[in-house]
């Protein structure tokens, strides 16, 4: 007697969520609301660390709380903190660089994705243009606080600030950018084959000369992956002049920090950044790169965008990848409507852009249970030909006039793969989905002309995240 095969469900994994100080308590709720949505098997908690606890009581982070959060749960979802009311920002460095280097979270990973043109500053680049990561050294360099003041308050006051790098410490962030680059592929589907070293060597000889003796050591055990370095005045004229270049960047603490916010502002600003606070193996740190803001907090003006890619590169990490798939289509589609807030071009407020992308979401959701099949559509479509293929954003667009002369757009986003032959002109039969399993869905735009027949060799074969048809 035969046994029907169980589909295991995926292990429920526990989240600790800190929404932090200023924005950072308007733009997490939005992220938890996102995650939601998604459907992701998660138990999120909440803890209140921040600005308004360590005025109420003194503490910054409770006894044995770095050991809970790497005890109890597989991620942390951080928001910013910073706050006025506390002049030396303690309850900030105690919490953020504690949480980095007393659970030794040594890799700093910060995508750096163009989601649409309109959001960069520079004339002529397209999203396919800005799709790189720069992995930052997150536990020594100058962040270490080694250092000190003597003579404060006279003349002969001397300040000293010592920037830490070991061997251990630099090393394992080379090979990890290396292991990036090897193992992630580019928005296209396309693999990642370079990884640029960024240093001050020619000025900081000694620790520079650490990073330029370990990354000529790691580099030859990866000869599929172009080794690259630039002093970083350089690497940041580069990123200005011609993003297009990068594939991954590796470099120290100081640095990292620098030239994200220098890339950040090619994908629309620290509102759209995200980044990651990572030991592989062990609970690991999300958080968006916008600090707390004080400014603007309590406003609802505030770009969730940042939070919700960063709950999308959790999701991602902790192997939940149909969700992070949703979630980052959801806020592509948020952008490309311009349902978002006003510094990225909209005019939402933060609860109501976060409301709009998790109900994106939730219907993403529904239709991946209610699967595409097929589109014939108006009467016309399945005897209509293609007219054009092209990029429009980050969508790819397949143009079709139906024989009636009505016009449609099939738009796919989340593109993977393209097979294509003499597509223009070849006439339909129909728009299909080859494949069960998203989010790697096979489309099929069947010809109706027999192989014998001219035009009848055409093919076109798009793997997508997502299809949809809109008659012009």
């Amino acid at each position: 007697m035969g046994s029907k095969k169980e589909t295991q469900k995926p292990a429920t994994k526990r989240i600790a969520v800190i929404p932090g100080d200023g924005i950072g308590q308007e733009v997490i709720p939005q992220a938890v609301k996102v995650i939601q949505a998604s459907g992701a098997p998660v138990e999120m908690v909440e803890f209140d660390w921040g600005a308004d606890r360590y005025l109420r009581d003194g503490i910054t982070v409770p006894p044995d709380g770095f050991a809970m959060l790497s005890r109890e749960f597989d991620a942390i979802l951080v928001g910013a903190f910073g706050d006025p009311r506390i002049k030396t920002n303690i309850h900030a460095k105690e919490i953020l660089l504690g949480m980095r280097f007393k659970m030794d979270l040594y890799a700093n990973v910060r995508p750096v994705r163009l989601l649409d043109a309109a959001l960069c500053p520079l004339k002529g680049v397209e999203p396919k243009d800005v799709d790189f990561v720069v992995v930052r050294e997150n536990t020594e360099g100058v962040y270490t606080d080694a250092g000190g003041v003597f003579k404060q308050g006279t003349p002969d006051e001397i300040a000293t600030q010592e920037d830490i790098n070991t061997r251990k410490g630099v090393e394992r962030i080379i090979r990890y950018a290396f292991e990036y680059c090897r193992s992630h592929t580019k928005l296209d589907g396309s693999p990642r084959n370079k990884v640029l070293m960024c240093d001050k060597s020619n000025a900081m000889t000694h620790a520079g000369g650490l990073w330029q003796r370990v990354f000529k050591e790691v580099r030859s055990e990866y000869p599929q992956i172009t080794p690259q370095h630039m002093y970083v005045d350089a690497l940041c004229m580069q990123m200005v002049r011609d993003p297009r270049q990068f594939d991954v960047v590796v470099t120290n603490n100081m640095f990292g920090d620098i030239i994200t916010d220098l890339a950040a502002g090619l994908q629309g600003g620290l509102g759209m950044a995200a980044s990651g606070n990572i030991h592989p193996g062990k609970t690991s740190m999300f958080e968006p790169v916008h600090g707390s803001a004080p400014p603007i907090a309590g406003k609802n003006v505030a770009n969730p965008f940042g939070a919700i890619l960063t709950a999308a590169m959790m999701l991602r990490h902790l192997r939940f990848t149909k969700e992070a798939d949703k979630i980052e289509t959801a806020v592509l589609e948020a952008v490309r409507r311009k349902m978002s807030t006003q510094d990225v071009g909209g005019s939402l407020g933060t609860r109501e852009t976060g409301d709009f992308v998790a109900r994106a979401v939730s219907q993403l959701s529904l239709q991946t249970a209610a699967k595409f099949k097929a589109y014939v559509g108006d009467p016309d479509f399945h005897d209509g030909a293609i007219v054009q293929v092209r990029r429009e954003s980050h969508e790819l667009v397949v143009e079709i006039e139906g024989y009636s002369g009505a016009h449609y757009s099939v738009r796919f986003s989340g593109v993977k793969s393209v097979k294509s032959h003499r597509p223009e002109g070849m006439v339909l039969y129909a728009l299909s989905e080859m494949e069960d399993e998203a989010p790697s869905r096979s489309f099929h735009f069947a010809n109706s002309r027999q192989p014998d027949e001219e035009g009848g060799d055409s093919v076109l074969e798009i793997t997508a995240q997502n299809c949809s048809v809109e008659r012009r």
